[in-house]
């Protein structure tokens, strides 16, 4: 397989979109757990170039870190929702306000 290199920038950028696509209200749990595998395939493919040792300046290193967080948070979600039964869980988006 033959990936594009992507800068450290371009890579945060469409992180954020795939993040920003995953926070949307009324997502079923279907399209979540596709947006999700193909947020993991992006990483996958890309996650590498945010090794790379090129200088970051203040504000992609910030985008960086936030993007860092807001992974860990979706982990976090995937988990609890994964652990709970269907029902409840489309109990809870019903009345989600």
């Amino acid at each position: 397989m033959v990936s594009i290199s992507l800068s450290t920038t371009d890579i945060v950028e469409r992180v954020e979109q795939m993040l920003d696509a995953l926070s949307l209200l009324g997502l079923s749990a279907k399209d979540f757990a596709e947006r999700c595998f193909a947020l993991e395939e992006f990483l996958a493919l890309h996650g590498d170039g945010l090794f790379k040792t090129e200088k970051l300046d203040d504000t992609t290193r910030d985008r960086v870190l936030t993007v860092i967080a807001r992974l860990d948070q979706l982990q976090k979600r995937a988990a609890v929702k994964a652990a709970m039964p269907g029902k409840l869980q489309k109990y809870i988006a019903d009345n989600d306000d």
